[in-house]
């Protein structure tokens, strides 16, 4: 149905002007000007002639509301009526299948089959096509229609947006498009194709609740109930990058927000991209979310062949702690405009097939992208070896043989755990497929002066663990480049909280906030009193309380660094008092803890208003420029104490060169701006042990074992090399671990234990 509106005041010669392309109908008025009365006319498109509605001075006959035009009655085809309450026409209709809905429908006094269908003004019933729409109160009936808008490019205020590859991406009528899904096997990663069936313990909703909203008069919400773990668990949503932006760098950005016991060091939820038609996760550096409230990550699309693939909200950790994950503006589109870099991102496990080992236990697998290629480590207790090809299967990547020279190439080494054997070598082998690890034994007599593929139980002992780390592997449809970022770090991070309850401190005592009023990321613990540092900064602390009594007292706030002990680093003492305060500075760093203490100790009063804390991060650590190179090197001249049977930090105390100040005197490697760094350490140590084994921690959580020897038959020499990758603030840790049956030193004044990094985009 079309419709021409000619407004009053513009004369119109109906038996002599129809139009150039028949319509439907065509409404014209005058207002009395000349001899004109207002008249409604029709033109049948059968007759090619005009049909007069209402003529004369009758007019058009107009009702107040859809009840009064309901109740009309002794009208016929193709009488027009005007209802002021919808300020819609309607045609009468004596056969029509609609049902009344009040609006664009209505019914007549007549029954039957007749109806009332509106035909121009705020509603008008059937396919309009329009070459915009200008409006402030577009009324859009189903997520369908929505959903038709958006696909065919129209534009609202913001709310189609960049365009997105995510059509419901502000939950703007429902949740459509967005599935729940459970893996199979509870991991912190998502499976490509998830086989399990959601717990119910997490619900998505659309939340139009004030204090949830970020944007717009609606958001999406999940929420965590069930005090139980999800890990595994999420949402997803598919989506469909066009061909002509394959092997094209792409973001995904969203805004987001966090309620109470959600953990930011931890890592609770995180983002995953999956290529669906490739069936592999690809790479999306930062998958974490940093507290800022919004999120921006970048991805490469795959080759032309992968256009189907899949944005996850996922659930990574065991946490039994109920809490919301709120998010809006979901943004999955090519960027444009930007600098490209050498991708790299975490070591993260996975679980591989094996074969050849029999069932396997203790294992650990992890892997890593590094530009164009992906690296493995980790160990593993045979079972009863088989006489099968001993290998190891990831088919969620194909390797790519560029590069590759032969099919017995070496690419990596097997260590057998409490030895000095190295004689098991990792290799590419072509039988017959391009996604497995075939280990082999070393034949230097053999004129394939590499290795050779061998059984299971040919080579490898029942029930003994092995270790094992890869050099890089080519990956077809990987590139080398794609975007990565490297902005400024502006975090906010407030934290708000008081105290009604009138609670008794005891000597010495914590003193606790319950009532939060606010926590942008969950930082403070209101049944410890203690406050965890999300986001390094430099923070400005304020606490005060109230007694019910007068009381000589301290007021102390005390600091608990990563890995240490709580320290009074601020204390104010007042005299016969019932007030007391606190306002003071400090720089924080991830994992850092706070709490206010009392002296003597007393009991609060009620009063919310005169007792409260609030911590607040005024600026964050200095960053450094994109262009401007990071460099470090140092020695360990000066010895350093390693304990017999447990990992300790390494210590590198004599500086080469450390261009921004990244070593810290107690080991730590602090990130002084985003982005990833290589890193290349070697370690000697005065006496050789049977075993040693270096890990890495981030942010004082222990991440996947680097396994690289130097000469691997000597546990005494120890090598660690790969690409550390975090935020500015961010920190890591050198952890070494013997069995030598006592304190172990590292070699003093030997040059061949060193440390150096330098980032690489």
């Amino acid at each position: 149905m079309s419709i021409r509106t000619y407004q009053k005041g513009i004369r119109v010669e109906p038996t002599t002007n129809p139009p150039s392309n028949p319509v439907d109908m065509q409404l014209w008025a005058s207002d009395g000007l000349g001899s004109y009365a207002k008249e409604y006319w029709r033109y049948d498109l059968d007759t090619t002639s005009w049909v007069s509605l209402g003529g004369g001075g009758g007019g058009l006959d107009t009702f107040t509301t859809v009840a009064l035009a309901e109740a009309a009655t002794g009208y016929s085809e193709p009488d027009l009526i005007y209802v002021v309450e919808t300020e819609s026409f309607y045609r009468y209709e004596s056969n029509s299948s609609e049902t009344d809905d009040n609006t664009f429908i209505l019914s007549t006094n007549d029954g039957g089959t007749t109806r009332w269908i509106a035909v121009g003004g705020k509603y008008i019933f059937g396919t309009i096509n329009t070459q915009s729409i200008d409006t402030d109160n577009l009324v859009v009936g189903s997520p369908a229609a929505y959903d038709l808008l958006q696909y065919n490019g129209t534009t609202f205020t913001s709310q189609y947006l960049e365009d997105s590859y995510i059509r419901n991406s502000k939950a703007l009528y429902d949740t459509t498009s967005w599935t729940a899904y459970k893996n199979t096997t509870s991991a912190a990663t998502p499976e490509i194709t998830p086989g399990g069936a959601p717990s119910g313990n997490l619900a998505l909703t659309r939340t139009t609740t004030a204090g949830e909203v970020l944007d717009g008069i609606a958001s999406f919400k999940i929420a965590k109930t069930g005090s139980t773990s999800v890990q595994g668990e999420g949402y997803y949503y598919d989506f469909v990058v066009p061909r002509g932006y394959a092997s094209k760098p792409h973001f995904l950005s969203f805004l987001y927000q966090v309620t109470s016991n959600f953990s930011y060091v931890n890592n609770d939820v995180k983002a995953f991209i999956s290529d669906q038609d490739a069936d592999v996760i690809v790479p999306l550096t930062p998958d974490i979310f940093d507290g800022s409230g919004s999120y921006k990550g970048e991805f490469q699309a795959n080759a032309n062949t992968s256009t189907n693939y899949r944005l996850y909200i996922h659930f990574t950790t065991t946490s039994a702690l109920n809490f919301d994950f709120i998010f809006d503006n979901v943004v999955v589109a090519n960027s444009k405009g930007v600098v490209t870099g050498t991708p790299s991102t975490d070591w993260t496990e996975f679980t591989p097939t094996t074969e050849g080992f029999g069932t396997i236990s203790s294992a650990k697998f992890y892997k890593r992208r590094v530009g164009d290629s992906v690296q493995y480590m980790g160990w593993f207790t045979t079972g009863t070896c088989t006489a099968t090809a001993a290998k190891i299967t990831d088919t969620s990547v194909t390797f790519d043989k560029i590069g590759i020279d032969g099919d017995y190439t070496p690419i990596g080494i097997l260590y057998k755990d409490g030895t000095s054997n190295i004689d098991w070598i990792i290799n590419t082998y072509s039988n017959g497929s391009n996604k497995s690890l075939f280990f082999g034994i070393r034949n230097n007599g053999s004129a394939q002066d590499a290795c050779q593929a061998v059984d299971g139980n040919a080579q490898f002992e029942d029930s003994t663990e092995y270790r094992f780390h890869t050099n890089f592997i080519p990956v077809a449809g990987w590139s080398s480049n794609v975007v990565l970022s490297d902005g400024a770090d502006t975090r906010v991070n407030t934290t708000i909280y008081s105290s009604s309850n009138g609670q008794t401190i005891s000597s010495g005592g914590t003193v606790i906030y319950e009532t939060k009023v606010k926590d942008t990321h969950s930082s403070y613990n209101s049944s410890t009193g203690e406050f965890t540092t999300q986001i390094a900064g430099d923070y400005r602390i304020g606490a005060q309380l109230k007694y019910t009594a007068v009381t000589s007292d301290t007021i102390q706030l005390q600091y608990k660094p990563v890995g240490g002990s709580y320290s009074i680093v601020k204390s104010f003492r007042l005299g016969d008092q019932t007030d007391f305060f606190l306002n003071t500075a400090l720089p924080l760093n991830v994992g850092d803890m706070l709490k206010i203490t009392m002296g003597v100790g007393g009991t609060l009063s009620s009063n919310a208003s005169a007792n409260g804390i609030f911590i607040i991060r005024e600026s964050g650590p200095a960053t450094i420029a994109a262009s401007e190179k990071v460099i470090v090197n140092y020695v360990a001249t000066g010895g350093n104490s390693l304990i017999d049977g447990t990992f300790t930090t390494v210590i590198f105390p004599t500086k080469i060169k450390d261009t921004h100040g990244m070593i810290e005197s107690d080991g730590k490697i602090r990130l002084k701006r985003n982005g990833s760094f290589f890193i290349d350490v070697w370690i000697w140590l005065e006496n050789n042990p049977t075993n040693a084994s270096m890990k890495v921690l981030k942010n004082g959580i222990a991440s996947p074992r680097y396994m690289d020897f130097l000469t691997p038959a000597i546990p005494q020499m120890q090598r660690v090399s790969g690409i550390l990758t975090g935020v500015t603030g961010d920190y890591f840790e050198l952890q070494l671990y013997h069995n030598y049956g006592s304190t172990l030193n590292v070699s003093s004044g030997d040059s061949r234990t060193r440390l150096s990094i330098f980032n690489i985009d």
